[in-house]
């Protein structure tokens, strides 16, 4: 049996992510792209124009209505749980979102051992701008903050891109990112 049909397989018999992983000897980040993967409703869209991504050295401060969202660390996202982001933004009628550090995993740029399979950092890209995409639909602000999963990036690339080129990858037409 290949590893994503024993992945489900397990899933099906009530197995948590966590316990899938130590099962099959497999990275918890993997067994959630196979569990949860991209939500079909989630489509598939063009580039995204405008973002600027804040780093912290200066104080922040958030006022009026905001969604704060936080360690979304995509791709192990919980895809039912983010799309509740949305929801209750309709709902509510909140137009800005805070997304407050580690939006994304970089399984495969950490400085730890790696023995198991990671999702690949141009896929993990894909989906963090899939999630964005969603988002950008509901909220005319979306406010981006570094955390240490981002910091691990900036490390990895040793000074060749900084956060405000980054902010470049998550640019959305209409919409201010910070």
């Amino acid at each position: 049996m290949n590893k994503r049909k024993e992945i489900l397989n397990l899933r099906e018999q009530g197995y948590t992510q966590r316990k899938i992983a130590k099962t099959l000897g497999l990275s918890p980040g993997y067994v959630a792209e196979v569990t949860f993967g991209i939500p079909a409703g989630i489509p598939e869209v063009g580039e995204l124009t405008g973002v600027k991504v804040e780093d912290f050295s200066e104080v922040v401060e958030l006022n009026k209505n905001f969604i704060i969202v936080g360690d979304v660390h995509v791709p192990t996202t919980n895809w039912k749980f983010a799309s509740y982001v949305s929801k209750v933004a309709v709902s509510q009628e909140i137009k800005r979102l805070a997304i407050v550090g580690d939006l994304l995993n970089f399984d495969s740029l950490s400085d730890f051992p790696i023995d198991k399979p990671v999702t690949r950092l141009r896929k993990e890209l894909k989906y963090a701008k899939r999630l964005l995409n969603e988002w950008a639909k509901v909220f005319d602000e979306i406010h981006y903050f570094m955390g240490n999963h981002e910091n691990r990036f900036f490390r990895s690339l040793k000074g060749e891109l900084t956060v405000d080129l980054l902010g470049g990858f998550f640019d959305c037409d209409n919409q201010y990112l910070s």
